[in-house]
This record gives structure tokens, C-alpha cells and sequence, in this order.
């Protein structure tokens, strides 16, 4: 019932069919059932599971959880982390998701790769046509365009009511660069959005991504981010670009630009208050970024980008290689990339 409750919550809010005899049910439960059998992580996941109004969340954990249980690493779930250790220290403590205990010593904090421009038009969208009597509004962007400012929305709204007060067929956003609405009056309700992409300019526009979670990077431990993108939740990303082209490209802008961004984190994003912390300190305290890809019926695929420049309080090398090491010697039915940018780092 638990599973099958998780199942169904993902087939309504993805508006899919899971079909019973599919591939991806019977691995989604396979991997599932993976960690209930498992005494010390089956108290956490049950609990999860039942916060359907996570979901997402919780997929994403599920499935990275899976996959190093594939190897048999010794797993912990939410290590408590004093907030001494934390770089940040805003917050009373840090709970990174997954922590593999001695010789890896590995930290990683787990996140659904987000479609936050789909969700920002679809609102806005929304909201305009409560007000107005258009029917038909189509949000035109590039899905690798970051709308990271959702404080804009309203103004957004009213100058889209705005336009359709005028009578144009068309609008640019002044608030959103690269995001623009075609306007129809027919009744008839279609409200969809065109879409264009480029991996290096997705990469371009989400290399501050990472600093979405910040207040969660470790002092003097290892910080691997991880990612997740699947159809279920984030169609936007998934099979639109070269995936190793573009999140390659990510990873890289990361650990050999921004270590040299010196502005405040709060420069970045008003949510850390008056955090003096700069944007290259945290830059290079992230020991790595791992995106897995879902494939549902077919393969999944796992991508891990090291840093060539990470502090040396949060190296782990001889972690990391016995990770690697490991997920080499035993294939599984995932596909692993590794990277450590060891020809290209400048």
C-alpha cells in the first residue's frame, strides 16, 4: 500500500499512465523495495514515503540511494551536522541526505534538478486568465533560460493583463530575458510553451544553481551535490541536449569560474540575509556535483564531475577513488560517467 500510494501520486502530479507491467514500475519498486528490506535505512525511507506532498524529493533520494546500495557502501541517511561545521552557519544544523561512512567519508546532499521556468509560466498563465477572458496563452523560452526571480511574478502578471488589455497578440517580458507570450482569444484552452535549448548556454544560465543549497555545505568534509533530473517531475532537462555536453559544461563553470567569483553570497540571492560568505569560497568547498538521469524504461545514467580545485579541508581523495573503484569493479545496470577535468582545468 505504502509503495503503491507513492506510485500513484507520481502518475497524477507527472499526469502519466504507470502502466503495471511497465519497466519503469517494476524497477521503480525493485529499488523501493531495495532499501525497505534493509533494516537501518527502512525507518527513513517508510517515513519519507509517506509525505507524498514531497514526492519529488523523495524520488530523487530513492534513486541515488538505490544506486550506491547497488555497491554495498556502508549508507547512513540524515547525519546530523552541528552548525560550527557547516561554511555558512546560518542555519542550527546541516543534514546532508546520504553519508558514507569509513574509508569513503562521503557526504551527499540529494535535490530534484527543478523546473522552476515551467512552474513560474505556468502560474503566471494562470493568474492572467482568471482576470482576463483570453483562453489561450502559449509561454515561448529557452529551457536552458534560469527565471531564478520569482519576487517578479506579479509584475509580470500585470503587464501581461496589460497587453491583452491593448489588444496585442504578442509580449516580450521585461522582467524575464528570453521569455515571451503568444496571445490568442479563441476560446479554446491550450496552454502549452515552445521551447528552445542550447547545452552551453544551459550551463551558462545554471551555474549558480548550486548555490541554491549553500547552507548545507560542510566545513571540513566532502560536499558532493547531487541532482537528479527525470521526466516524472523535470521533463524540461531531460533528453533535450547533449546530457554530457551540458552538465559537463555546468559542473565545469563551476569549479573553474565561479571559484574566482568573489562577490557575498547574498549578492547572488537576497534569501542568505547579510551572509559575507563569497560565492569562490563555496565554489570550492564543493568536492563534486553528481546529476542522475532517469531513464525510466530504459537506462539510467549517472554522472560524477570532481573537482580539480576543491579546498583541501574538503578533498577526500582517497574516498572518492575507492568510490570509483568500487562502481567500476561491479557493473550494474546503470550507466556511471566519471570526470576529474585532469586535461582541461583552466
Amino acid at each position: 500500500m505504502l509503495i503503491n500510494n507513492f506510485i500513484e501520486k507520481i502518475a497524477k502530479d507527472s499526469k502519466t499512465v504507470i502502466a503495471d507491467n511497465s519497466i519503469y514500475k517494476i524497477k521503480l519498486i525493485n529499488k523501493i523495495n531495495k532499501l525497505l528490506q534493509n533494516k537501518d535505512l527502512q525507518p527513513i525511507i517508510s517515513k519519507k514515503l509517506l509525505d507524498l506532498r514531497n514526492w519529488s524529493g523523495t524520488y530523487s533520494e530513492i534513486l541515488m540511494i538505490s544506486f550506491l546500495k547497488d555497491f554495498d557502501f556502508p549508507i547512513n541517511l540524515e547525519k546530523n551536522i552541528p552548525r560550527e561545521q557547516t561554511l555558512m552557519g546560518i542555519n542550527s544544523h546541516a543534514l546532508p541526505d546520504i553519508y558514507l561512512d569509513s574509508p569513503y567519508n562521503l557526504y551527499f546532499e540529494v535535490k530534484r534538478f527543478s523546473g522552476v521556468n515551467k512552474e513560474l509560466t505556468d502560474n503566471i498563465i494562470r493568474e492572467v486568465k482568471k482576470s482576463t477572458c483570453v483562453w489561450n496563452i502559449v509561454a515561448n523560452y529557452q529551457y536552458d533560460s534560469f527565471f531564478n526571480k520569482a519576487s517578479l511574478a506579479k509584475k509580470e502578471i500585470k503587464e501581461l493583463e496589460d497587453a491583452i488589455e491593448k489588444g496585442l497578440s504578442h509580449h516580450n517580458s521585461i522582467n524575464y530575458p528570453n521569455l515571451s507570450y503568444t496571445i490568442h482569444k479563441e476560446k479554446k484552452d491550450m496552454t502549452y510553451s515552445v521551447h528552445s535549448h542550447n547545452p552551453y548556454r544551459f550551463a551558462e544560465q545554471f551555474k549558480y544553481y548550486v548555490f541554491n543549497h549553500a547552507d548545507q555545505i560542510l566545513k571540513e568534509r566532502s560536499n558532493i551535490l547531487s541532482f537528479v533530473l527525470s521526466p516524472k517531475f523535470n521533463y524540461e532537462f531531460t533528453n533535450l541536449f547533449d546530457a554530457h555536453i551540458g552538465l559537463r559544461s555546468l559542473a565545469r563553470r563551476v569549479f573553474m569560474e565561479l571559484i574566482n567569483d568573489n562577490r557575498k553570497i547574498y549578492e547572488l540571492n537576497d534569501k542568505w540575509g547579510n551572509c559575507e560568505i563569497h560565492l569562490s569560497n563555496i565554489a570550492k568547498r564543493i568536492t563534486a556535483i553528481v546529476f542522475y538521469i532517469d531513464g525510466l524504461d530504459e537506462t539510467d545514467k549517472v554522472y560524477f564531475f570532481q573537482n580539480p580545485n576543491v579546498h583541501k579541508d574538503n578533498q577526500e581523495l582517497v574516498g572518492i577513488k575507492q568510490l570509483k573503484m568500487s562502481i567500476d569493479y561491479k557493473k550494474t545496470d546503470i550507466d556511471f560517467y566519471y570526470d576529474n577535468f585532469e586535461f582541461d582545468n583552466y
